[in-house]
């Protein structure tokens, strides 16, 4: 199976100067690369436009006051809305396909780690609760989703256990004397990532 990719939409977090080139970037890649991305959202002349304006902002901005301060963080906006919207543009037309997507000049979206069973162990606490712990964070995770079953051969037979941003988590009201198994995800803004193989522990 080929390897699913998604691009960065994000630049809210770099710095102006690092905005200005990497939206120079995607614009240089979308035009050479017309035939693969026709219709971008945001045009690539108001994208470039909107670009321009971000650098003079700048300029103003360090010796201006907070008139042109404002001004330069609300072309900043601009520009981070119009390469957001465009990344979303290339990420429905690559659909996953890692060589589509490095047309485009966005970088890859970096992948995240699915749990592995060895990520967390289980134990008895009290009479009908036991305790996740996971030995690590997994890459990307932001919360772990947590679910349980009596029996896992039964295609409906998962139960939420709900959700954390902890290495620990109990769950509680099981019945005691009978195995139970617990499988774990990670849960971003994004997306669920498949659950992890379960692991089992006979409740108390």
């Amino acid at each position: 199976m080929s390897e699913k990719v998604k691009v960065n939409i994000d630049i809210t977090q770099v710095s102006d100067a690092d905005a200005v080139s990497k939206t120079e970037t995607v614009i240089d890649k979308l035009t050479t690369n017309a035939t693969t991305y026709p219709n971008p959202i945001v045009a690539l002349d108001q994208m470039t436009t909107d670009k321009d304006d971000l650098i003079l902002k700048v300029g103003l901005a360090q010796y201006g006051g907070v008139e042109e301060t404002l001004a330069k963080n609300i072309a900043r906006e601009i520009v981070n809305s119009n390469y957001r919207v465009d990344g979303n543009y290339v990420n429905g037309v690559a659909n996953g396909n890692k060589e589509k997507a490095l047309l485009s000049g966005y970088e890859l979206a970096k992948t995240r780690t699915k749990p592995i069973p060895e990520d967390f162990e289980l134990f008895n606490v009290t009479p009908g609760t036991i305790l996740v712990y996971c030995r690590q964070k997994p890459k990307g995770l932001i919360v772990k989703m947590l679910q349980y079953s009596y029996d896992t051969a039964l295609p409906n037979g998962w139960i939420s256990g709900g959700v954390t941003r902890k290495i620990k988590k109990l769950i509680k009201n099981l019945t005691s004397g009978q195995r139970v198994w617990v499988r774990l995800a990670v849960v971003t803004d994004e997306d669920v990532i498949a659950y992890c193989d379960p692991i089992s522990i006979i409740v108390t």
